[in-house]
């Protein structure tokens, strides 16, 4: 995963104060998470199918996190945290039907989960107004979503140093509640953190953290690759590349780095 990723790619907005089907089911997750966004419903198929989204959405694999959006609120059209992810990885009339069924469901919801959605109507190249609303529920909630989403949005606006003592908090508070998706996506952005400023060494331990707490993931491999090619070693670079399309053969990101590489790519 690219660093640049963070801001360029709308769905960003959408890492939150919830927790896949496994950690939702945490006996503890009401009591460690206050004023969270609400993504379940009373399906509880849909809701397994809206987490798991969520966690291939936090984790950089868009296409996954699509897939099971859609198949969430085809099961439970009530669900309008996915109406919204979905609403901003589609572009026309889909978008429009998905903005208005998160507006229309989010409508008796908290503070919090009115705030999410009111993100689908920003239309801000610079991210200042989306940082803004970041902050806000930054201040209602400690949903670790919600406080990576905070972190993130102010990735090229502060200080490494603040970023970082920040991620290495919720970090903490993840690994203290058992919230391990998001665990492993802080370690994702430290290591970005870390080798933007300058900290290869370090920020490479965190990419491996990343991979020991997401095996099963395509992105941890990809974002593998990446720090490869920033110590510039195209070697392995390649052959990381490669198992990113072995376990995904439709990332087209690593598609992209392999023919820049100069590899064939099928």
């Amino acid at each position: 995963m690219k660093t640049t990723f963070l801001f360029l790619v709308p769905v960003s907005v959408l890492l939150l104060s919830c927790e896949s089907s496994q950690q939702k089911t945490d006996p503890t997750f009401e009591d460690v998470v206050y004023e969270g966004i609400r993504w379940t419903g009373d399906n509880e198929i849909a809701n397994y199918l809206a987490f798991a989204g969520l966690d291939h959405y936090m984790n950089i694999e868009p296409g996954k996190a699509y897939n099971m959006s859609d198949h969430a609120v085809r099961l439970d059209s009530t669900l309008f945290a996915s109406h919204a992810l979905l609403a901003l990885n589609t572009t026309g009339d889909k978008s429009e039907y998905h903005k208005r069924m998160a507006k229309k469901y989010v409508a008796n919801e908290n503070e919090t989960s009115r705030l999410y959605v009111s993100l689908l109507d920003i239309e801000d190249s610079t991210n200042r107004e989306q940082r803004e609303i970041w902050d806000k529920m930054h201040q209602l909630s400690n949903g670790p979503f919600i406080q990576y989403m905070y972190l993130r949005s102010w990735f090229f606006q502060k200080e490494p140093e603040v970023i970082l003592s920040g991620l290495d908090s919720l970090i903490e508070f993840c690994d203290e509640n058992h919230f391990t998706k998001t665990a492993a996506a802080a370690y994702n952005i430290k290591g970005y953190v870390l080798q933007s400023s300058g900290q290869l060494e370090e920020g490479t331990k965190a990419i491996e953290k990343y991979l020991e707490l997401y095996p099963e993931g395509h992105n941890p491999l990809d974002s593998r690759a990446e720090f490869y090619l920033f110590d510039n070693d195209t070697t392995n670079a390649i052959v990381w590349y490669r198992k990113v399309l072995e376990r995904y053969p439709y990332y087209e990101p690593a598609k992209v780095h392999l023919r820049e590489l100069g590899q064939k790519v099928n």
